[in-house]
């Protein structure tokens, strides 16, 4: 917990190539995003012609382990 270890992987169905994926200051054409911190996050996705979309993601943490005798 509190690690930065998650990971998204985002498409878009539609839309010209290529489409760019934007996540804060992130973009790429893969939409892979990893060392995500667990919360939520808005994705936004364009493509060549200049048509916008975006989603909201969460990535829970991992409440880590807990050990009972």
């Amino acid at each position: 917990s509190g690690q930065q270890d998650g990971s998204v992987q985002v498409g878009i169905e539609g839309g010209t190539a290529p489409i760019t994926y934007q996540l804060g200051n992130v973009s790429n054409t893969s939409g892979v995003f990893n060392n995500l911190n667990g919360g939520v996050y808005t994705i936004i996705a364009t493509d060549a012609n200049g048509c916008v979309s975006n989603c909201e993601v969460e990535i829970n943490e991992n409440s880590g382990l807990t050990l009972s005798i």
